[in-house]
């Protein structure tokens, strides 16, 4: 290999090692994109329909909906350091998000 390819390949290497460790920079997130408590969209009360049991969310608050239409009860999940999930509640992720653990990447499941 030339002098020139051990350059280019010195640069990449050190580029890829950059890359991972400010790849996971403790500083601040944009809001709704790191499963925070900041909410993504927010639904009015009294959302839920007759014949569509189940959980649905309120900003960060879990509200279980009965199969009447009726609400059953809220969660606030950030009270909890949790996110409310539709469908399932409060949860420590949003399914699919992405955070940091020390210099690792992790996705929710």
């Amino acid at each position: 290999m030339t002098r020139d390819g051990l350059s280019f390949l010195s640069i990449l290497a050190l580029a890829g090692l950059l890359a991972g460790v400010w790849g996971c920079d403790p500083g601040p997130r944009p809001p709704g994109r790191d499963g925070g408590t900041t909410t993504d969209g927010e639904i009015p009360s009294g959302s839920c329909t007759p014949g569509s049991p189940g959980v649905i969310c309120n900003g960060n608050e879990a509200v279980t909906c009965l199969e009447d239409g009726s609400e059953g009860g809220r969660t606030n999940c950030a009270s909890m350091g949790q996110v409310c999930v539709s469908g399932s509640g409060c949860a420590t992720c949003r399914p699919g998000s992405f955070q940091c653990n020390g210099n690792d990447v992790e996705q929710c499941n």
